[in-house]
Order: C-alpha cells, then sequence, then structure tokens
C-alpha cells in the first residue's frame, strides 16, 4: 500500500513494521532485509528534516537502531560494525541539535556496548557504558524511561562487572 502511495516515509515504516514481524516470528533474515530496505529508501529519498519526525534524520536514527540490534541478535558482527558506528553518530548528531542528550544517544550507545561486549571487546564496551552513565547523570527522566532504565541497569553491571575483573588482575 505504502509503496502504491509513493509516500517513502510510509514504505520505510512499513518496513520497520514487517521487520518486527519476521523478527517476532523468527525470521530474523528476512527482517534484517525489510531493515536493510528502510535504510536504502532513508538513505537515498527522505528529504533532510532535522526537527521533523518524518525526517531523513529521525528515520534513519530508528532504522538503524533497529538493524543495529538485529544484526547483533544474529552474530553479523561484520555488517554491525559500521550500523553500529553510524547509529552512534547519527544519535549523537541528534543531542548536537537538541542541545542536550538525548534518549537516542543514550539508547545507541548501550547498542555500542553490547556490540563491543559481543566481540570481546571488554574495554571499549566498558567506555561505551560509562558513556551511557554519564549521559544518565544529566537528566532523571532517563531512569523513568523504561528503555533507557534498562540500558542504564545493564550498563551498569557491565561496567561493574569489568571493573571487577581489572581488579582481579592487577
Amino acid at each position: 500500500l505504502a509503496e502504491e502511495e509513493g509516500e517513502d516515509v510510509s514504505r520505510v515504516r512499513a518496513l520497520h513494521g514487517l521487520a518486527g514481524v519476521h523478527a517476532r516470528s523468527g525470521r530474523l533474515d528476512e527482517g534484517i532485509q525489510a531493515l536493510r530496505d528502510a535504510a536504502t529508501i532513508t538513505t537515498e529519498k527522505l528529504p533532510s528534516q532535522p526537527n521533523s519526525k518524518e525526517g531523513k534524520e529521525e528515520m534513519e536514527l530508528q532504522t538503524l537502531a533497529h538493524l543495529g540490534v538485529v544484526l547483533l541478535m544474529k552474530k553479523y558482527y561484520e555488517e554491525a560494525g559500521p550500523v553500529v558506528e553510524r547509529l552512534v553518530e547519527a544519535a549523537k548528531e541528534k543531542s548536537v541539535r537538541l542541545e542536550r542528550p538525548c534518549r537516542e544517544e543514550l539508547l545507541a550507545l548501550r547498542v555500542l556496548s553490547r556490540y563491543h561486549t559481543e566481540k570481546k571487546n571488554m574495554s571499549e564496551a566498558a567506555d561505551a557504558a560509562r558513556a551511557v552513565l554519564e549521559i544518565a547523570k544529566e537528566d532523571p527522566e532517563f531512569a523513568a524511561d523504561p528503555d533507557c532504565a534498562r540500558a542504564i541497569e545493564k550498563s551498569t553491571k557491565l561496567l561493574d562487572d569489568f571493573e571487577a575483573t581489572q581488579a582481579k588482575t592487577e
């Protein structure tokens, strides 16, 4: 339907929904392809509208966040690396536009921490976890957001475990 209408934002949202359906039914590779298609549309067709929920910037953030997580679930680390790097960059750009840290930056840094954890780069994972906690300190509202609260909790645990391991090796 969205394709017939030619509305690129609707197409991206439809692909996000399709990816979610595929993921919930265990067809992660099909979900990944839907998100790749959404990323292509976002990059090639959406206009830049930094302050709009339907602009390239916001749709890119949503697409990269979903794609990065699903790629990590499938352990497609080679593809996940650049996706996660761009996710963090795009989230930081949003924080700059807003002139304050945004929830997307906090969540993107958590995905980066997870990526490094999965790759067994524990020092880098700890650095990303520290960045999550630094952002969380700046706005108490983040703790009230369920996704952010989970990211804060996981980052705290990762950092505690990392520091305990470091203490044992000294």
